[in-house]
C-alpha cells in the first residue's frame, strides 16, 4: 500500500518495485487501498465471548479461523488484567483498558482467573 500510494504521487518506491503495469493489475482485481478500521467495544467482544463459551463450553477461543480476531482479544485481554492486578498500567486498546467492573464481568464468564499465569 506505501508503495503504491508512492507511485500514485509520482515518487520513488523504494525496494518495492511499482510500475504502471502492476499497478493497474492490483486496480484491476480491486485492490483494497484503504486499510477499514473498525472499533469494537468491550461489551461486544464480551458478548462474542459468552456466546462463544455457549456452544463450546470453555473460553479457549482459538487465535485462527473464524474465531482469530474474538482468540487475539482474549489474549490481549488476559494480559492487560494481569497488569492491572499488578497495579501496573496496560492500554493495549482503548477499548482493552480494565477496571474492577470490567475484572469482574471477565471472571465471571470464566476468561480470567486471579492465579492465572
Amino acid at each position: 500500500r506505501r508503495a503504491c500510494r508512492l507511485f500514485k504521487r509520482g515518487k520513488h518506491t523504494g525496494a518495492i518495485l511499482v510500475n504502471e503495469k502492476r499497478f493497474q493489475m492490483l486496480m484491476d482485481i480491486g485492490f483494497q487501498w484503504e486499510i477499514q478500521h473498525s472499533f469494537i467495544t468491550f461489551e461486544q467482544r464480551l458478548c462474542e465471548l459468552i456466546k462463544f463459551k455457549d456452544a463450546n463450553g470453555h473460553c479457549r477461543v482459538p487465535r485462527s479461523g473464524d474465531t482469530i480476531d474474538l482468540g487475539v482479544w482474549c489474549t490481549s485481554i488476559k494480559k492487560a488484567c494481569l497488569y492491572f492486578m499488578e497495579g501496573r498500567r496496560c492500554t493495549v486498546g482503548v477499548s482493552e483498558r480494565i477496571d474492577k467492573d470490567r475484572l469482574k464481568k471477565l471472571q465471571d464468564v470464566g476468561l480470567f482467573h486471579p492465579e492465572m499465569p
